[in-house]
Protein backbone atom coordinates (compact mmCIF):
# COMPACT_ATOMS: atom_id res chain seq x y z
CA UNK A 1 0.00 0.00 0.00
CA UNK A 2 2.87 2.32 0.78
CA UNK A 3 4.24 1.77 -2.71
CA UNK A 4 0.95 2.79 -4.32
CA UNK A 5 0.88 5.98 -2.26
CA UNK A 6 4.54 6.62 -3.04
CA UNK A 7 4.05 6.09 -6.78
CA UNK A 8 0.89 8.19 -6.78
CA UNK A 9 2.69 11.02 -5.00
CA UNK A 10 5.62 10.75 -7.39
CA UNK A 11 3.35 10.99 -10.44
CA UNK A 12 1.45 13.91 -8.93
CA UNK A 13 4.72 15.78 -8.40
CA UNK A 14 5.72 15.06 -12.01
CA UNK A 15 2.31 16.16 -13.26
CA UNK A 16 2.60 19.48 -11.45
CA UNK A 17 5.93 20.30 -13.09
CA UNK A 18 5.86 23.93 -14.24
CA UNK A 19 8.50 23.54 -16.98
CA UNK A 20 5.90 22.67 -19.57
CA UNK A 21 4.68 25.53 -21.74
CA UNK A 22 1.19 26.83 -21.21
CA UNK A 23 -1.48 26.86 -23.88
CA UNK A 24 -1.26 30.64 -24.16
CA UNK A 25 2.48 30.57 -24.77
CA UNK A 26 2.08 27.86 -27.44
CA UNK A 27 -0.63 29.90 -29.20
CA UNK A 28 1.53 33.02 -29.00
CA UNK A 29 4.54 31.16 -30.43
CA UNK A 30 2.43 29.78 -33.29
CA UNK A 31 0.99 33.24 -33.96
CA UNK A 32 4.45 34.84 -34.04
CA UNK A 33 5.77 32.18 -36.42
CA UNK A 34 2.77 32.66 -38.72
CA UNK A 35 3.16 36.45 -38.69
CA UNK A 36 6.86 36.14 -39.49
CA UNK A 37 6.24 33.73 -42.37
CA UNK A 38 3.56 36.02 -43.85
CA UNK A 39 5.86 39.03 -43.44
CA UNK A 40 8.64 37.23 -45.28
CA UNK A 41 6.22 36.21 -48.04
CA UNK A 42 4.97 39.79 -48.48
CA UNK A 43 8.56 41.07 -48.42
CA UNK A 44 9.52 38.65 -51.19
CA UNK A 45 6.50 39.69 -53.29
CA UNK A 46 7.37 43.36 -52.78
CA UNK A 47 10.98 42.76 -53.82
CA UNK A 48 9.90 40.91 -56.97
CA UNK A 49 7.53 43.74 -57.94
CA UNK A 50 10.27 46.31 -57.33
CA UNK A 51 12.69 44.36 -59.52
CA UNK A 52 10.13 44.17 -62.34
CA UNK A 53 9.47 47.94 -62.11
CA UNK A 54 13.21 48.66 -62.07
CA UNK A 55 13.80 46.47 -65.13
CA UNK A 56 11.01 48.25 -67.00
CA UNK A 57 12.41 51.66 -66.06
CA UNK A 58 15.94 50.70 -67.11
CA UNK A 59 14.62 49.33 -70.41
CA UNK A 60 12.84 52.61 -71.10
CA UNK A 61 16.01 54.58 -70.27
CA UNK A 62 18.09 52.44 -72.61
CA UNK A 63 15.47 52.88 -75.32
CA UNK A 64 15.61 56.67 -74.92
CA UNK A 65 19.41 56.70 -75.02
CA UNK A 66 19.44 54.58 -78.16
CA UNK A 67 16.82 56.76 -79.86
CA UNK A 68 18.76 59.95 -79.11
CA UNK A 69 22.00 58.45 -80.39
CA UNK A 70 20.55 57.30 -83.69
CA UNK A 71 21.56 59.26 -86.77
CA UNK A 72 17.96 59.36 -87.90
CA UNK A 73 16.67 62.91 -88.25
CA UNK A 74 13.09 62.00 -87.40
CA UNK A 75 12.44 62.30 -83.71
CA UNK A 76 9.23 60.47 -82.90
CA UNK A 77 7.35 61.60 -79.80
CA UNK A 78 6.81 59.03 -77.06
CA UNK A 79 3.58 57.04 -77.14
CA UNK A 80 0.73 58.58 -75.13
CA UNK A 81 -0.47 56.81 -72.02
CA UNK A 82 -3.37 54.45 -72.50
CA UNK A 83 -6.60 55.72 -70.87
CA UNK A 84 -7.90 53.75 -67.92
CA UNK A 85 -11.43 53.17 -69.21
CA UNK A 86 -13.85 54.98 -71.51
CA UNK A 87 -16.51 57.13 -69.96
CA UNK A 88 -20.01 55.61 -69.90
CA UNK A 89 -22.40 57.10 -72.43
CA UNK A 90 -25.62 55.60 -71.14
CA UNK A 91 -27.78 58.34 -69.72
CA UNK A 92 -25.72 61.16 -71.23
CA UNK A 93 -27.34 61.18 -74.66
CA UNK A 94 -30.99 62.18 -75.04
CA UNK A 95 -33.28 59.91 -77.01
CA UNK A 96 -34.60 61.25 -80.25
CA UNK A 97 -37.28 59.98 -82.57
CA UNK A 98 -37.10 59.79 -86.35
CA UNK A 99 -40.17 60.60 -88.41
CA UNK A 100 -40.65 57.90 -91.04
CA UNK A 101 -43.25 59.87 -93.05
CA UNK A 102 -42.72 59.89 -96.83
Amino acid sequence: MKRVVLYTGFFIVLACDSDRPTKESLVLDYYNKKVESLRLEKDQDCREKAIIKAETYVDSLVDRWINTDLLDTINFPPKPNKPQAPEPVIGKVKKFEIDMKD
